[in-house]
C-alpha cells in the first residue's frame, strides 16, 4: 500500500507540474481596436508568444466593402520574414507569415505585421464594424501549432473634423528651383468633433 500512494502522489504531483507550465504558454494573436478615418489604413497584427514563433496564418473577414492589399508591412519584429495576403472565394483574406530561413520573430510581444486595408468614404462616421479572424495557426520550426488564442478587435470610424484653411502666408513672391519659401496657415474650426 505504501509504494501505491507513494506512485499515486508522484504521478498526481508530475500531472500538477505538467499543468502548470501549460498554463504558463501564451502564444496569442492579437487585432486591437483601431480608430480610424476612411481612406487607406494600416491595421496591426500582433503576437504576445512564449514560444519561439517562425510563421502564423489566420483568415480575416473585414467588413463588407472594406478591402485589403496584396501585400501586408512587416514591423520590426520580422528576422527576414515574408507577409502575403491572399482573397478566397468566400471574400476572407488569408493572411501568411514565414520566414524562408525557418527564423523566429524577434522578441514575445508587439506588432508583426500591418495589414493594408482601404475603407470608402460611404461608411459612416461613428460607426464601428467587427473584424472576424478564424482558421489561425502560430508555428513552432518543427511545425507544432501552438496557437493558445486569439484576440480581435473591431474599426471603429472617427469624424473626421470640419475644418478650414485661412490667413495663408508666404514669405517670397517668386520662387526659383533651389530656394526655400516658408508658408504659415491659420486654421478654424467650424464644425463639433
Amino acid at each position: 500500500i505504501m509504494k501505491t500512494t507513494k506512485y499515486s502522489f508522484l504521478i498526481i504531483l508530475m500531472a500538477l507540474f505538467g499543468m502548470s507550465a501549460e498554463a504558463q504558454r501564451r502564444n496569442v494573436l492579437q487585432v486591437p481596436d483601431i480608430t480610424t478615418q476612411v481612406g487607406n489604413v494600416q491595421i496591426p497584427v500582433s503576437i504576445e508568444n512564449t514560444d519561439e514563433i517562425v510563421g502564423g496564418q489566420f483568415d480575416i473577414i473585414l467588413p463588407e466593402g472594406i478591402t485589403a492589399e496584396a501585400k501586408g508591412g512587416l514591423a520590426n519584429r520580422g528576422d527576414g520574414h515574408i507577409v502575403t495576403v491572399n482573397r478566397l472565394n468566400s471574400g476572407a483574406y488569408r493572411v501568411l507569415i514565414y520566414s524562408p530561413q525557418n527564423r523566429p520573430l524577434r522578441g514575445q510581444s508587439g506588432t508583426v505585421m500591418y495589414l493594408p486595408v482601404n475603407i470608402p468614404d460611404t461608411f459612416d462616421e461613428r460607426s464601428e464594424h467587427p473584424l472576424v479572424i478564424s482558421n489561425a495557426t502560430l508555428g513552432k520550426s518543427t511545425g507544432e501549432n501552438v496557437l493558445t488564442n486569439v484576440e480581435t478587435g473591431k474599426i471603429r470610424i472617427a469624424k473626421l473634423p470640419d475644418i478650414t484653411v485661412k490667413d495663408i502666408v508666404c514669405d517670397k513672391n517668386e520662387v526659383t528651383p533651389g530656394n526655400r519659401i516658408a508658408i504659415s496657415w491659420q486654421v478654424e474650426n467650424i464644425g463639433e468633433l
